[in-house]
């Protein structure tokens, strides 16, 4: 009997996790049969060995070997449970950064499936029940003293090494990483967890630094780079406006909106987008390359807020919001250049610590579902989903402003069109899906959604058209639907990233003056980082002198782009749709990103030597 309940504590873990990586995965093309067996046995190698160490950590402590075992099982099939979830989603692995989302533990369950959730507490309860009686029943297995606490220090000193596993000068670095070619490959956290498993590729991301300290950084190499951008703000300046101080800014972010037109050959029986396709002359559209496909949408606010990018951290580093954020004295972002802001989602303000980072970035009020000061009055859901719909959103968002007149700058954050995507939703708008192996009538459902949401987004314009106060609108989508997240290998589709987006600006506004220092033509591809950058030079406003360096960045850089190749978290895309690496950066171009990576070290893990008039 030990033996068996060996082989099931050891084995079905192990084997769980293999099916739920081959299932969730990305596609991979061109990686041979014998490789995949040399990473998936690398896979069950490691898992084993992490398994015997819980296991003998455990043990030690207990002194039972059947609940050992039964509490080892229980911990990695957790593991796995998570994961699945966290993969089918957002095809993302879980990371110690996501730990601090145990704050919206009811919102993560409330996106199981009731049915799995009471498959998992039978399932565990099971584990641990076999355990118990299998220790009360079996002849008893025990450690002496000295072997005991032999184990015990033994365990504790190894999984203790992870703590430092991440700094070139601990033993722990030199031990694993350097001798035993430990490979964490933190810029594909999937394909790391491929190699190590769920439970190794999390502590490999143990402690991890935000970002490495570039060799230049010095007080003496800041203050040139504020003298450079402060005497750039000055001659953008000469020719821009002052932002007039009754103007209002709504900047929404619309929940996996996507143009079916952006992608090769998928056709549509009807322009789903047709409302924003035609908002007229005086609108700025524009295609953003989101540095994720299917998820990422708090990374992707965080882009857009800083006009920081994920592609600068270091690879281990996946959710600024919970690791990079909390930690920084300041923070700079759009919503301090306006006098007050207001921030709406449609959803809890607990999920990604959201409303712990809008105070941080001067936003006055927050409104969610679970806010007690600032609650979501329109709660009424799509009728295809589980989530609020448009319409509702678009409704709470004239409330508050309606209620908070002279607030200038609002941000919104849409949940209609989040995954899943219900098959009664199916509307016969999909003619062809073309070369991508997704599901026809997920799609077609998904197309449903994206239309709804199109007719609110006009129905809402027309409401500001007539508003008396000068309103500017920037709105755009975040990311592909997750539909897409599998075929998202190593960069191979980059018209996977492009989203669309626009900027409107209703009557009064125009009387201000007009768009037409920004051409629909002018418009390149842009990265999220610089959304605020497009909009200060849309509107001609003057910009302070990292906005000016924003300017820059948009205007010289092709779009830096998070994990759009295989080998590395920095990636570009350029005009054509053509995925670059940085060694195909000219010099001009990489002495511009180099003071750039400067600047968002310096911010988010360096000394913050800048003062804050280079950014307000």
């Amino acid at each position: 009997m030990t033996l068996l309940i060996l082989a099931v504590s050891f084995l079905l873990p192990v084997l769980l996790q293999i099916y739920i990586l081959v299932l969730y995965s990305p596609k991979v093309t061109n990686r041979s049969l014998w490789k995949w067996l040399v990473i998936y046995g690398l896979n069950i190698l490691q898992t084993v060995v992490m398994e015997l160490f819980i296991f003998a950590l455990v043990f030690s402590v207990s002194n039972m070997i059947y609940v050992s075992l039964a509490i080892q099982a229980f911990v990695f099939l957790i593991f796995d449970f998570v994961n699945w979830q966290i993969m089918k989603e957002r095809t993302m692995i879980f990371l110690p950064t996501d730990v601090v989302m145990a704050k919206g533990i009811r919102e993560l369950i409330g996106m199981v499936n009731p049915t799995t959730i009471v498959g998992v507490i039978s399932g565990t309860t099971l584990i641990i029940g076999a355990g118990v009686w299998a220790q009360v029943q079996a002849t008893e297995i025990y450690l002496q003293p000295m072997p005991r606490v032999v184990t015990l220090l033994l365990t504790i000193g190894v999984l203790a090494q992870f703590k430092w596993l991440n700094h070139p000068s601990s033993i722990s670095y030199k031990l694993f990483r350097f001798h035993w070619k430990d490979h964490p490959f933190h810029f594909n956290q999937i394909f790391g967890a491929q190699f190590n498993g769920f439970v190794l590729q999390f502590l490999v991301n143990v402690d991890l630094d935000i970002m490495s300290k570039p060799e230049s950084y010095t007080q003496k190499r800041m203050q040139q780079i504020y003298a450079k951008y402060a005497s750039a703000s000055e001659m953008l300046n000469g020719k821009r406006t002052k932002k007039q101080e009754n103007e209002r800014v709504i900047l929404i972010l619309s929940e996996s909106l996507s143009d079916p037109g952006d992608l090769n050959d998928v056709v549509t029986n009807e322009d789903v987008l047709f409302n924003i396709h035609h908002l007229g002359k005086n609108t700025v559209h524009f295609n953003m390359v989101s540095g994720y496909v299917g998820g990422g949408t708090a990374n992707i606010e965080y882009e857009v807020y800083t006009g920081f990018t994920n592609a600068l951290f270091n690879d281990a580093m996946t959710t600024p919001y919970a690791h990079v954020i909390p930690r920084m004295k300041s923070v700079n972002a759009i919503s301090r250049l306006f006098k007050d802001s207001i921030g709406v989602h449609t959803f809890t303000g607990n999920l990604y610590q959201r409303d712990l980072v809008y105070k941080k970035i001067g936003f006055e009020k927050f409104y969610t579902t679970n806010s007690a000061e600032s609650p979501i009055r329109h709660t009424d859901k799509y009728e295809y989903g589980k989530y609020i719909s448009d319409a509702a959103f678009f409704s709470e968002i004239m409330d508050v402003i309606s209620e908070n007149s002279k607030v200038n700058f609002i941000s919104g954050i849409s949940m209609q069109n989040h995954m899943p995507f219900a098959p009664d939703a199916k509307k016969n708008l999909l003619k062809s899906v073309g070369k991508y192996d997704i599901s026809f009538d997920e799609y077609d459902s998904y197309l449903t959604g994206i239309k709804y949401t199109d007719e609110a987004i006009a129905n809402f314009l027309n409401t500001l058209q007539e508003d008396e106060t000068p309103t500017t609108v920037l709105l755009y989508g975040d990311h592909t639907p997750n539909i897409f997240s599998r075929l998202d290998a190593e960069g191979e589709m980059p018209e996977l990233r492009l989203t669309p987006g626009f900027i409107w600006q209703n009557l009064a506004a125009e009387k201000q003056g007009n768009m037409e220092a920004l051409r629909v033509e002018q418009v390149k591809l842009v990265g999220s980082n610089v959304l605020g950058a497009l909009l200060y030079k849309a509107k001609n406003w003057r910009v302070t002198p990292y906005y000016a360096l924003l300017t820059y960045v948009m205007d010289k850089l092709p779009a830096v782009v998070n994990e759009v190749i295989s080998d590395s978290k920095l990636g570009f895309v350029n005009d054509l749709k053509k995925v670059l690496t940085i060694d195909e950066l000219t010099n001009e171009q990489r002495e511009l990103l180099e003071d750039y990576r400067l600047v968002q070290y310096d911010q988010t893990a360096g000394d913050q030597l800048l003062p804050r008039n280079f950014f307000e």
